[in-house]
C-alpha cells in the first residue's frame, strides 16, 4: 500500500491535533489558571500528544485510505502492529513476495 502523500499527512494530523489541544485546554483551564503559559502548555501537550499518537491520527490515516479507494482489509493490515507474511492474499490483491521491497 502506498503511503499517504506529505500534504495529506499534514492535514490529517492537523484535524487530529487541532480538537483534542481545544478540548484539553478547555478542561486543563479552571485548574491551571495562575500558573506560567509554558507550564499549562507542557501539561495540555502531555495529555494531547499520546491520545494523537496512538489513536486519533492513525484512525484519521484509516478512514483517509478509505476514502481514497483502498480496501479496508488493506488497510487494516497496513495500519496493524504484524508483518504480512510473504504471499498474502487480502481481498482481490495478492501480494508477490518477488517484489517485496523489504527483500
Amino acid at each position: 500500500m502506498r503511503p499517504l502523500p506529505r500534504p495529506l499527512q499534514a492535514v490529517i494530523t492537523w484535524a487530529a491535533i487541532l480538537p483534542l489541544v481545544l478540548i484539553a485546554s478547555a478542561i486543563v483551564a479552571p485548574f491551571t489558571s495562575g500558573w506560567p503559559d509554558p507550564l499549562r502548555t507542557a501539561v495540555v501537550i502531555t495529555v494531547v500528544v499520546p491520545i494523537a499518537v496512538f489513536w486519533a491520527v492513525p484512525t484519521l490515516a484509516k478512514a483517509a485510505q478509505r476514502m481514497r479507494g483502498v480496501p479496508p482489509e488493506v488497510v487494516a493490515a497496513a495500519c496493524s502492529a504484524r508483518t504480512l507474511p510473504a504471499s498474502d492474499t487480502v481481498g482481490d490483491i495478492t501480494r508477490d513476495s518477488s517484489s517485496d521491497p523489504r527483500r
